[in-house]
């Protein structure tokens, strides 16, 4: 057991706001009792429990650990002398160790705080507060392997326990002291890993940060396979105006190099190259259209009923004149609901150019479109939206030699 140690990270305060965080999803399925009365009222009603079974040392269990929920971890003194006295005639009862845990944890006596919980753990297993405030403890205290435990504890019992500790996570990721060891639980659970970079991506937009905890908690090794928070991170960037940091972050996590510039379209003959949006294709599948990859091309299928943009990319061309070029065939006719390409500065409302695919048929058609990019039009969007007309009517096409070539020999 560790030596006694005083500090002021895991006072009351913060045992109330694990409490609150947790409440929602941890309130019901306490108390196993063995009277049919107090486990009839112990969850809707108990007090009335506690009143009606005087002589069942679960009554003032209950009733503690229903101020203790209630209260954010506050239980009146004689609520908890009375919840000690019950664990005479309660020899088995893990409550009256969580609450004298708590107890030592507001008083910052870790050490002893440690051993009381452990004890209402070994008492029950299932107990959740306890592990909340077991994991807590242990990332306090940089203790990564025992934290990983709990956290996947806890995960087994509450499934969404992890969108509950993510917020709390994510404070913790903030913090020096306590990052390396939050990443190496982090490692172990990626599922909540991955929930917790997308939640820093999109609260703090503190890219370093996020990379940093990626890398260390072992999270976007494979461009074959980009986690979403990377998809997070990078629409932040963009929205923020950064697309060329963006798009250094997506470049260096896809391993590829050279001149955004040079390279116009990614994958442009639909191939699943690696990497994530925005600087990759987008795809939309839902009740209103599915854009998906083929054997080389693109096939869409729009239902005509919303508009929905099926699938997208974001690309960085140097100012000048471009062709937008395709073969589209299928059945697609253009005619009230449509389908149509466009090419639009990041910044911009008003798109520089659009392509409506129209008399699409069975037989191959090709199209094509010219559009200028200004000075400073940073970046720009490709899309292909589905727009409907006054009756919905089905469109569907297979897009394929998708190009955007420079005009006049640049």
């Amino acid at each position: 057991m560790r030596s006694r140690r005083r500090r002021h990270g895991f006072g009351a305060g913060r045992i109330a706001r694990i409490v609150a965080a947790a409440a929602a999803i941890l309130f019901a399925g306490w108390w196993a009792v063995e009277s049919a009365v107090v486990n009839a009222l112990g969850r809707t009603r108990p007090f009335l429990a506690a009143e009606v079974a005087r002589g069942d040392p679960r009554g003032p269990l209950i009733v503690a650990m229903t101020e203790f929920s209630l209260r954010g971890g506050r239980v009146d003194p004689q609520t908890q002398e009375q919840a000690l006295a019950a664990l005479n005639r309660a020899a088995l009862a893990d409550e009256p160790f969580l609450l004298a845990g708590v107890s030592a944890a507001a008083g910052h006596d870790d050490a002893r705080a440690e051993a009381l919980l452990s004890e209402a753990r070994r008492r029950n297993p299932r107990g959740r507060f306890t592990r909340l405030l077991l994991l807590d403890l242990y990332m306090q205290h940089n203790r990564s392997e025992q934290a990983g435990t709990e956290l996947a504890a806890l995960t087994r019992l509450i499934p969404e326990a992890g969108g509950a500790l993510v917020p709390e996570l994510s404070r913790l990721a903030r913090d020096p002291k306590t990052r390396p060891g939050l990443a190496k639980m982090l490692r172990r659970n990626p599922e909540i890993r991955d929930l917790t970079l997308a939640n820093l991506a999109t609260r703090d937009g503190d890219a370093d940060l996020v990379i940093a905890l990626a890398a260390e908690a072992g999270s976007g090794g494979d461009p074959a396979h980009p986690p979403a928070w990377q998809g997070v991170l990078l629409d932040k960037l963009v929205a923020a105006g950064q697309v060329d940091r963006a798009y250094r972050l997506w470049q260096a996590a896809t391993r590829l190099s050279g001149d955004p510039t040079s390279k116009g379209l990614y994958d442009a003959g639909f191939a699943g190259a690696p990497g994530g949006p925005p600087f990759n294709w987008q795809l939309s599948s839902d009740g209103e259209g599915v854009a998906e990859r083929g054997r080389g091309n693109l096939q869409i299928d729009y239902y005509g009923r919303a508009s929905r943009v099926l699938a997208r990319q974001l690309l960085i061309l140097k100012p000048g004149a471009y062709r937008l070029q395709m073969r589209a065939e299928g059945a697609a006719k253009g005619d009230g609901t449509r389908l149509i390409w466009s090419v639009t500065c990041l910044e911009a409302k008003a798109p520089l150019a659009q392509l409506p695919l129209t008399d699409v048929s069975s037989a191959p058609k090709p199209l094509a479109g010219a559009f200028t990019v200004p000075a400073g039009c940073r970046a720009e969007w490709l899309r292909l939206e589905g727009v409907p007309g006054d009756v919905a009517a089905e469109q569907t096409a297979t897009i394929s030699n998708l190009q955007i070539v420079p005009v006049g020999g640049r």
